[in-house]
């Protein structure tokens, strides 16, 4: 499944090469806007058992998705593990990179978008709302993007900077309903891939939010413990 394949690969990815992230960002950076730029010029679709999972990493969106989730669960580490030490402080560049590769899944829809957004008061009320979580997280996302960037946050105030990375739960539990949007019918008409896929990222939410819930429980019995929150963007009490 394309989908697990995809997590798998960014969890690697993340792991292995976390030193070549830090010390080349911009190397990933191009590799990610390659691989959107290749299927944008090859995107037609194919029943190749070969290309078609690969064109469905950018196409729906799961290779993206899979650098988001390790963002998420780099945020609920401890600071003195040993994941902790290797992937806190590339959490910024998991996320621009994940940032850049979700632009293969929503620039093909965005002329879509803009003609239904043209006719919003006569569509059906599920496209009305579908429409409006997709506006929400594109203004999201672009907003947490921004100011993951370096210079961007070095500029913002740093109490402003954590204000705005809080947008990121409310980011992470939209993208679950739009996944549910789009797979939810399907899965209940019989669809085994839609359901197989619902499952998987249900089971990655729910994860995380026990984690997440863990992680929240253990801070407040450790007050010195820090706090740090699941933005697209590594927390730090200090600027970059």
């Amino acid at each position: 499944m394309s989908i697990l394949l995809s997590l798998i690969s960014a969890s690697l990815i993340a792991v292995l090469l976390s030193r070549a992230i830090r010390r080349m960002p911009l190397l990933f950076y191009v590799a990610a806007l390659l691989a959107v730029v290749a299927f944008l010029l090859f995107s037609a679709p194919t029943t190749n058992l070969l290309l078609r999972p690969l064109q469905d990493l950018i196409q729906k969106g799961h290779l993206a998705f899979a650098f988001f989730a390790v963002v998420m669960f780099v945020g609920v580490l401890r600071d003195d593990s040993a994941l902790g030490r290797r992937l806190i402080p590339i959490r910024g560049e998991l996320s621009l990179i994940g940032s850049i590769l979700i632009c293969g899944h929503f620039a093909p829809l965005l002329a879509n978008y803009i003609g239904l957004a043209e006719h919003f008061f006569r569509l059906r009320p599920n496209l009305m709302t579908g429409l409006l979580l997709s506006g929400v997280l594109l203004v999201l996302f672009a907003v947490l993007t921004v100011s993951s960037l370096r210079r961007v946050r070095s500029a913002l105030d740093i109490r402003l900077w954590r204000r705005v990375q809080r947008f990121a739960y409310l980011f992470f539990g939209l993208i679950y309903l739009h996944i549910l949007g789009y797979l939810l019918v399907p899965a209940l008409q019989g669809a085994t891939t839609a359901r197989d896929s619902i499952i998987v990222y249900s089971v990655v939410f729910a994860l995380y939010l026990i984690l997440r819930l863990r992680r929240y429980r253990l801070r407040n019995s450790s007050p010195r413990t820090p706090a740090r929150h699941c933005g697209l963007a590594p927390e730090s009490t200090r600027r970059r």
